[in-house]
């Protein structure tokens, strides 16, 4: 009786920490990309793309004419992406790249709809820096793009992971990340006739932030939207109080921390989205992005508490939290919207045609 009453307990628990689990198994490093600006020249070579057609851009079949790109018409396959490797380059084929960028990008385990909504984005993000590269405004001395996920996107390499889900018997992740590159060939997210910088993270908090609150450009297709079961990703982070005053110092020598570490805080600016903006600590303003930097803590999304001998910090949200939320994306997946649905939810006023 009582083996049986706690295998009930741990599968209430798994029911409910599941979800959660799947976002916490994230990392900065292989499941988002966390950039610390746009890059502006993306986004005004992506200006060199204008559309002449005025069809439905909701319609599935819809297709963008009269582009004016060397990219428009080809399918992934027939479009060549240069990728900087660890200091290399490889050139490979637009399909082969994005089939390696959302397996690292986002879990397999994650709903189809979630799972193609990522590969438009990914495309998306990738047809802008290629128009850079070809604008010469590219940031990348001879790649389109490369594989650090605090510039561009991660990358794994595709038959690499085909193995490794073959070996554990997880073929269906094969087919999962297969049919979302494939049956999005060529579709891309566009605004005022262009190709947007489809950014995203791994989870915001209840809302994403405005572009213009992370980077300090107004955007207008990144505004803060609400985020689907987006209180379900929170952290705390206890770090010592002799702790918090050296690494406080080591950044800010003119700050003054003594006393009670409950005298150390002052105002908080918060942005719409409820990310600190601003806090005063010893004296000094600090921006919510240099403390999230500084204590390496999960967003900008926080509460600082001073406890006697300790700082917690209360965290909500993974990533930089502006454009689509990889998490949210499940959540609207599992509720069963789209991927249309979920890139126009998290992408304000856009359009999703086809360059094929």
């Amino acid at each position: 009786m009582k083996k049986l009453i706690i295998m009930a307990i741990v599968l209430t628990l798994l029911t409910f920490l599941l979800p959660v689990m799947a976002v916490w198994g994230m990392s900065g490093e292989d499941r988002e990309s966390d950039v610390d600006v746009i890059p502006e020249n993306a986004v005004e070579a992506a200006g060199t793309v204008t559309i002449d057609s005025d069809e439905d851009s909701t319609s599935s079949t819809n297709t963008a004419k009269d582009i004016d790109s060397p990219l428009t018409g080809k399918a992934d396959r027939e479009i060549y992406v240069s990728v900087e490797i660890d200091g290399r380059v490889e050139t490979m084929t637009l399909q082969y790249y994005l089939l390696g960028v959302v397996s690292a990008e986002m879990p397999a385990s994650y709903p189809t709809e979630a799972l193609k909504a990522q590969a438009v984005a990914a495309r998306t993000y990738t047809y802008s820096r290629m128009l850079a590269a070809l604008a010469g405004k590219n940031v990348h001395d001879s790649a389109d793009v490369c594989t650090n996920p605090g510039h561009c996107k991660a990358y794994i390499d595709w038959e690499q992971q085909t193995d490794v889900w073959e070996e554990i018997g997880r073929t269906d992740y094969i087919d999962k990340i297969a049919d979302a590159v494939m049956s999005t060939d060529g579709e891309v997210i566009l605004y005022d006739s262009k190709p947007i910088v489809a950014v995203f993270h791994a989870a915001s908090g209840d809302y994403t932030e405005n572009a213009k609150d992370i980077w300090g450009s107004d955007v207008p297709y990144l505004v803060s939207v609400e985020s689907p079961n987006g209180a379900d990703y929170k952290k705390t982070i206890t770090i010592s109080a002799e702790e918090f005053q050296e690494m406080i110092y080591n950044e800010y020598p003119d700050a003054l921390l003594t006393g009670e570490p409950s005298e150390w805080f002052g105002e908080i600016v918060r942005t719409q989205a409820g990310g600190v903006e601003s806090i005063i600590v010893g004296g000094v303003e600090v921006t919510g992005k240099e403390m999230r930097e500084i204590f390496d803590l999960p967003s900008t999304n926080f509460d600082a508490i001073p406890k006697k001998n300790t700082i917690v910090f209360n965290t909500k949200g993974y990533g930089h939290c502006v454009g689509m939320s990889q998490y949210g994306a499940r959540a609207l997946a599992l509720k069963g919207k789209n991927y249309r649905d979920i890139l126009h939810w998290y992408y304000t006023d856009v359009d999703i045609r086809k360059l094929t």
